[in-house]
């Protein structure tokens, strides 16, 4: 029991100091926000943030939009979106 709580606060430390880096910047937080998010069943959370993830040149982000887009999870436009922003991202990164 004891050791499921400490998990449990653990888990949620976790999700906190993540959403924080997110907020701060971090395309690999952000992208973590998003699976979290998509593992709660919060598919336009989880779509929000993978945007911003692809925005800022977090590929697994893109990846992910594109099955959410294969699966219909995610529209045709929102593909198109998130590869744009993350071509000019890679462009910018040059």
């Amino acid at each position: 029991m004891r050791l499921r709580v400490i998990r449990e606060m653990k888990q949620q430390l976790l999700v906190h100091y993540s959403e924080l880096a997110a907020m701060n910047g971090c395309p690999t937080a952000r992208f973590n926000v998003g699976a979290n998010e998509g593992s709660l069943g919060n598919i336009d959370g989880a779509l929000k943030h993978w945007m911003i993830a692809a925005r800022d040149g977090e590929c697994k982000s893109l990846k992910n939009i594109k099955l959410m887009y294969e699966n219909g999870g995610a529209t045709k436009d929102d593909y198109a979106k998130a590869l744009c922003l993350s071509n000019i991202s890679r462009r910018d990164q040059e």
